[in-house]
């Protein structure tokens, strides 16, 4: 074991355990709704933790946050994922939750009409109107991901520009990829 990793030591978690802590308990319908929904999106055994716990030391993350967001979404709640990471505690975090009105804006949904062409051509083959269900208009980017993947060596070629550093050695780069 070399010099450099004989020094390092695991660190103590248990200072930043839950255990360490007072359970505070919740107190209104909207924290018992934030609570259970922590423990539906992390997966959490039924834990004793109150308004004093943190999303981020029970396991919570950026994508555990867009799944809270959503969950809480189907309880009539919002918040955002930036306030979910900026008040991780639940006492603070229950404070940034708002009730969603009912009664919102209706959106008209839009439908997509396929052009005479499209028809035309899905005519033109033995595809049958009752074989699909929906034609979905797909961005030229699509297209093109489609079209080159029909190919039987099903190979192309993505190209993009990146920025790149002042100490960039293309060399280097090839060479790693």
């Amino acid at each position: 074991m070399g010099a450099r990793t004989s020094l390092l030591t695991p660190p103590n978690l248990t200072t930043h355990s839950q255990s360490n802590h007072a359970v505070i308990p919740v107190v209104s319908q909207t924290q018992r709704v934030l609570q259970q929904a922590w423990i539906d999106t992390l997966q959490l055994s039924d834990e004793k933790f109150g308004l004093e716990a943190d999303f981020l030391s029970l396991g919570g993350d950026s994508i555990a946050a867009i799944n809270l967001v959503s969950y809480l979404r189907c309880k009539h709640l919002k918040i955002s994922v930036r306030d979910v990471l900026k008040y991780p505690f639940l006492g603070a975090m229950a404070g940034q939750l708002k009730r969603k009105s009912d009664n919102t804006q209706q959106i008209k949904q839009e439908t997509f009409v396929s052009p005479p062409e499209v028809d035309a051509a899905i005519s033109a083959t033995s595809l049958q109107p009752t074989e699909y269900e929906y034609i979905y208009p797909c961005p030229s980017g699509q297209a093109e991901f489609l079209t080159q993947g029909a190919h039987p060596e099903a190979l192309w070629s993505l190209m993009t520009v990146q920025k790149v550093g002042p100490d960039f050695e293309p060399k280097r780069w090839i060479d790693l990829v």
